[in-house]
């Protein structure tokens, strides 16, 4: 490599010396026979420099040569342990728990019929209440996920609830889990619901009866490729599981059906208990799916909010946490150091919707009730525990944003074309990388504080071990000791820096390229003072961004190159930034523009691999881009509106009303 270097690259780098230096000193105004005899005096000096370092470099050949063939078996193949070196990742070809190329192929295969579920929604026009005919694309897929994640609520009820109360241990055999496989729709919505590992696990100790981990103890993906058309991606189940689903809910199993024919949605009033139904859309922008949901109760004549239908699920599970003499859910301790409050009691003798009618069904007001039950409760305790009541749904987070940024990773994918069934037969040499460097990943998170920024390959693995919920946990826990940080949501600029020290530990790590797609790459040979001072440094740049090996097991081959772009699926824009913060974002963008431009003009003359500036040429910069205008307005979540009041997107947010802001830049978990 240093016999490379020396002849090629040298010559190279002393006539962009001299490029540099000629203009440096060509604008200075100075005489001619002065810049000339400063020119020839740095020229010496830099060739001195040069050749100091170069004979260095030489003297030191021999040893260098063998520590990289040391080093190539921490690229090449995954590392090696010895005995006493414990936890370990497996190597890539002999993962346990079924973490394999299959495995990975099943959850990519998943993804890709989901992805034409999205296609197909978006693309309809159809519909049985007239106003959805005149829905944006966006739209479209926001009512289809509002109506998703009620179903998915709907089988949280009707099928794991009542079927594991009838059949108790009976519903975890594998036949039974097999014929109650739920709709395309919901599968969805559990799997988003996956990629919070934390949450799903707490809520599987705070709403047992109606976890999905009450039947299943994985997202059962084998049995759910089974079921899809490998050429079209449909998913329809067998016979026996439509009528199933069809005989527990009253609903149609197609989601697409089930779409097109909704009008109206079952509501449980907050007050009185009672069901009605309502329109998911209203011209007044009241319906369900809407913003400004509202509804009359039929029987008891009172307001229906939606907040006010998420505080009602924290007033019952109070009431059941009360009726069982127990204060403490996973995140809500009620009791003080005496024991359970007398006031926690009174629960008991007082009605749920009284409690709630002197909150005004308000979530300020309920933080109060909660330090009122346990005085020694911080306000930050009792707003923790409020932000686990997003959803109507039984679960610890708003499931529809969670959604929607889950498809925003489907969808980088399909611009990709890697969710195509023609790249079915191609991705197995693909998802053998994806999992050699996942392995690594997980490695170089152990002993880094700061939150790390997977690529969009490393993603797909990383999505594909979630599934295995069961098992997950105790590998991460088996191979670096804990559950790796994985962050839900987070600012796109604070992601943009953090992908990039992630990038600089990878690097420094297996000496290799993190991503290969032409940005956040080390910076190359470009100042005249790195020239003279820094030339060993130079050879590894050199090294890193020269002729890359896209051979290596750590290294996506030319086609699929892309998978190495950064993962922006939980990256948060904001759609109201202030002048400075956007003339800060512009400066970002102008510096990374200028740098690309450099590395084209590299690129020509040979300093680094053409297909770095070529891939990245063609892409939009990673986390830095523009929100749209809110011209319709946000939720009181903080996310955009469109034209009719539906949310189109979880990836921008108003900062100034969003409700968690815990998990937005410095919580990553």
């Amino acid at each position: 490599m240093f016999e490379a270097f020396n002849s090629s690259s040298s010559r190279g780098i002393l006539e962009g010396a001299t490029e540099m230096a000629e203009g440096a000193l060509g604008h200075g105004g100075l005489a001619q026979s002065t810049a000339g005899a400063r020119l020839a005096t740095l020229n010496e000096q830099l060739l001195l420099g040069l050749s100091d370092a170069l004979e260095q470099a030489q003297d030191q050949d021999q040893d260098q040569d063998q520590d990289q063939e040391r080093n190539q078996s921490r690229w090449q193949l995954p590392p090696q342990y010895s005995g006493d070196q414990s936890p370990r990742p497996p190597h890539y070809e002999d993962a346990p728990h079924a973490l394999s190329r299959k495995h990975v192929g099943h959850y990519l295969l998943f993804l890709a019929t989901v992805n034409k579920l999205r296609n197909t929604i978006s693309g309809l026009s159809g519909h049985a209440v007239s106003l959805a005919k005149h829905l944006s694309i966006e739209e479209r897929w926001g009512l289809f996920v509002q109506m998703a994640v009620h179903r998915f609520g709907v089988w949280q009820k009707a099928v794991i609830e009542c079927h594991s109360a009838v059949c108790g241990l009976a519903s975890r055999d594998a036949d039974c889990q097999h014929a109650l496989l739920p709709p395309l729709d919901i599968l969805m919505v559990w799997a988003a619901y996956l990629q919070c590992p934390t949450k799903y696990a707490t809520d599987a100790y705070d709403h047992p009866t109606t976890h999905p981990s009450r039947i299943y103890d994985d997202f059962p993906l084998a049995a759910i490729a089974s079921h899809i058309d490998h050429k079209t991606l449909d998913y329809t189940g067998t016979t026996n599981h439509q009528s199933a689903w069809k005989d527990a809910t009253s609903l149609s199993f197609d989601p697409i059906s089930a779409y097109q024919s909704l009008q109206s949605v079952a509501i449980q009033c907050q007050h009185c208990k009672v069901k009605f139904s309502h329109p998911w859309l209203t011209k007044e922008k009241s319906g369900y799916a809407q913003h400004e949901f509202q509804a009359e109760c039929p029987t008891c004549n009172r307001m229906v909010t939606r907040d006010g239908l998420i505080l009602r699920r924290l007033l019952d599970d109070l009431g059941r946490l009360a009726a069982i003499g127990g204060s403490t859910m996973s995140t809500m301790v009620l009791s003080t150091k005496s024991g359970i409050s007398e006031k926690f009691r009174e629960i008991q003798k007082t009605p749920l919707a009284k409690i709630g009618k002197k909150w005004r069904w308000s979530r300020t007001s309920a933080a109060s009730y909660l330090q009122y039950l346990n005085p020694s409760m911080s306000a930050a305790h009792a707003e923790n525990i409020l932000s686990l009541y997003t959803a109507v749904e039984p679960c610890g987070l708003d499931l529809c944003a969670t959604c929607l940024r889950y498809n925003t990773y489907i969808v980088q994918l399909d611009e990709l074309q890697l969710l195509s069934p023609a790249r079915s037969t191609e991705s197995s040499a693909t998802i053998t990388k994806a999992l050699s460097r996942y392995y690594r990943f997980i490695l170089i998170g152990k002993d880094c504080a700061e939150p790390l920024v997977p690529t969009l390959g490393i993603e797909l693995v990383w999505q594909s071990h979630m599934m295995l919920a069961s098992r997950y946990a105790s590998d991460m826990c088996g191979w670096i000791g804990a559950p790796l940080k994985r962050s839900q949501a987070a600012r796109a600029d604070q992601l943009l820096l953090a992908f990039e020290r992630t990038s600089r530990k990878w690097e420094s790590d297996f000496n290799l390229l993190y991503s290969t797609t032409g940005y956040f790459a080390p910076d190359s040979p470009s100042s005249l003072v790195r020239l003279a001072t820094k030339v060993i440094p130079l050879q590894t740049r050199a090294a890193l961004v020269g002729n890359i090996d896209y051979e290596s097991p750590l290294i996506y081959s030319k086609v699929d190159t892309l998978l190495s772009q950064p993962c922006e699926r939980n990256a948060l824009i904001a759609v109201d930034l202030d002048q400075p913060a956007r003339a800060r974002e512009d400066r970002q963008r102008a510096s990374i523009e200028h740098k690309l431009d450099r590395d084209i003009k590299l690129a020509e003359r040979g300093f680094i691999d053409a297909n770095l500036p070529r891939t990245a040429s063609a892409m939009e910069i990673p986390f830095l881009k523009k929100a749209r205008s809110c011209k319709f307005g946000v939720s009181n979540t903080g996310y955009p509106l469109g034209e009719n009041g539906i949310i189109v997107t979880a990836n921008e947010v108003s900062l100034s009303k969003l409700q968690e802001p815990q998990n937005v830049g410095r919580s990553f978990f």
